[in-house]
């Protein structure tokens, strides 16, 4: 396991409970009621500037210092009822989808050039019904982050019912997509990308669950629940056609299940790809919960070859089987930049299974999925009741070592919605069996001052980062410009506000180098 080396520098363990040590939890909803159903994002060309979005109504908020602090607001557009979902595209526009209303559906995509302090007052429209019982639901947005022709590209895909929640046999569910190569001005005509449809319910025999993720070559790969179990179809022509349908898992018990004090919960599947330079580039991710142990779990499965072949069932949660706690409503993020698999889901492990207090728990693998790290992300449990709407979904977001979850939690019966700020040590993610250069770091332990070099296969160091025994980004030091790669790098001791850091331990890290522990004296 690849991750140990790295996560271990940031947990601690007490009473048997690995936590992130000094994790701030922050609330970013401070005007907004009831928020639920939250969605975020991190800006690729500035990660501290980060997008969470919420409903009722369709609300966001912001920020550009990592998470520290938030703004907030919500979408004017008439037509916004919500299933909000957020992401950026790689030139820094936040893309924020939703749903229309029961009496005028539809499927829109709106847009903010500035970081999402503001979006357009009216969105795109990627389908709208403005007459009939047609009702389109559950919509996820992702944009393109390869250097192809495909590149920003926005793909979108929802579950279509001809009636929602009709009893009648003739009634239906279709998995539709559509996509964007205009940043989002306009979309193509909807198409039906699966084979075979479900009914119209909203359980388990609804097909639901359609999140599209890119490979690394702009192949474009959805997964969703249905009657058949999980099944996944792909495009490997940027979303214009789509391939057979094929199963590649079970879902025991289907993906509609009960959990003790939230009013309704599902276990949908989330899709991702590796594009990431790691030695897991390419592999295709499905992550799900479900109940095949008499409890709800967390669960993944990856396939190395574009989702032709699957492995085997992998549970994510790492607490004893069949001990009766409930790990639920999932979300997943793989990192586009180190290949890292960072899940966040809700966990009750450490209670009592008849009391329904719960826990935020992200787990962690830089492995490929082999293997995860739990780590608890929440400073204190909440007390959810079923008489107060949840939500269908949580989120999370990881870009270049840095973890946003977001997360709704229940206290004296309001809702509430926070995040937290994990910042995982990064070194290289080199080809597997690569061994990682050296860090030269002088002098160690230091006072004043201490200088940083190293050279490897990939070239000499350019710039580091370094963060503390907690796994916060300290500072950045270097103008990552190959004209300086030959030159001592220095740090100072002080962080980005130009303070003196605090005596103890501190680690530096660089792509292509492993990571150097390094103690600052008084």
């Amino acid at each position: 396991m690849r991750s140990a080396g790295i996560l271990l520098l940031l947990l601690g363990v007490t009473a048997g409970v690995v936590t992130a040590q000094g994790i701030e939890n922050v609330q970013l909803n401070q005007v907004m009621d009831e928020p639920e159903e939250m969605s975020i994002s991190i800006n690729p060309t500035n990660p501290d500037n980060i997008v969470g979005v919420g409903q009722v109504p369709c609300h966001y908020y912001y920020t550009f210092d990592g998470g520290e602090t938030w703004g907030e607001d919500f979408i004017t557009d008439p037509l916004a009822f919500c299933d909000p979902t957020v992401c950026f595209g790689p030139d820094g526009h936040a893309y924020y989808a939703y749903i229309g209303y029961f009496n005028h559906s539809g499927i829109f995509v709106n847009r903010s050039d500035d970081g999402g302090m503001t979006f357009w007052p009216q969105a795109t429209i990627v389908v709208d019904h403005t007459s009939g019982s047609t009702f389109d639901d559950k919509e996820y947005p992702v944009a393109d982050y390869t250097d192809g022709p495909t590149r920003g590209n926005i793909y979108i895909a929802w579950t279509r019912f001809s009636e929602y929640g009709s009893y009648d046999t003739s009634d239906s569910s279709w998995i539709y997509f559509s996509h964007s190569t205009d940043q989002a001005m306009s979309f193509s005509e909807p198409i039906k990308i699966c084979d075979v449809g479900g009914n119209a319910r909203d359980g388990d025999d609804t097909v639901e669950g359609a999140v599209p993720a890119v490979g690394p070559n702009g192949e474009v790969y959805v997964a969703w629940a249905g009657p058949r179990g999980i099944e996944f179809d792909r495009s490997l022509d940027a979303g214009v056609t789509f391939g057979t349908d094929r199963v590649i898992t079970d879902q025991p018990g289907g993906w509609v299940y009960n959990v003790p004090g939230i009013n309704r919960c599902n276990g949908l599947p989330i899709t991702e790809a590796d594009i990431s330079d790691s030695p897991y580039r390419g592999r295709v991710y499905v992550n799900w919960t479900d109940q095949r142990n008499g409890d709800t779990d967390v669960f993944l499965i990856y396939s190395d070859d574009g989702g032709d072949t699957w492995g085997p069932v992998i549970r994510v949660n790492d607490d004893p089987i069949y001990n009766g706690a409930h790990q639920f409503l999932t979300w997943m993020d793989v990192d586009p930049v180190t290949g890292t698999v960072c899940i966040a889901f809700y966990d009750r492990r450490h209670y009592n299974p008849s009391f329904v207090e719960t826990d935020v728990y992200i787990a962690v693998s830089d492995d490929g999925g082999d293997t995860f790290m739990n780590l608890r992300v929440s400073e204190s449990p909440f007390h959810p009741s079923s008489s107060v709407f949840f939500g269908d979904y949580i989120g999370i977001s990881a870009y270049g070592g840095r973890v946003r979850p977001i997360w709704m939690r229940l206290d004296g019966g309001q809702l509430t919605s926070w995040t937290a700020l994990l910042d995982l040590p990064t070194t290289s993610v080199p080809a597997a069996g690569d061994i990682l250069a050296k860090l030269e770091v002088v002098p160690n332990p230091l006072r004043a001052g201490v200088r940083i070099r190293g050279l490897s296969a990939m070239g000499a160091v350019s710039r580091v980062a370094i963060h503390d025994i907690q796994g916060r980004l300290v500072r950045t030091v270097g103008r990552g410009d190959a004209a300086y790669a030959t030159e001592w790098l220095r740090w100072d001791a002080r962080d980005g506000h130009g303070l003196r850091v605090a005596p103890g331990v501190y680690f530096v890290s660089a792509r292509g180098f492993d990571t150097a522990r390094l103690v600052v004296l008084r």
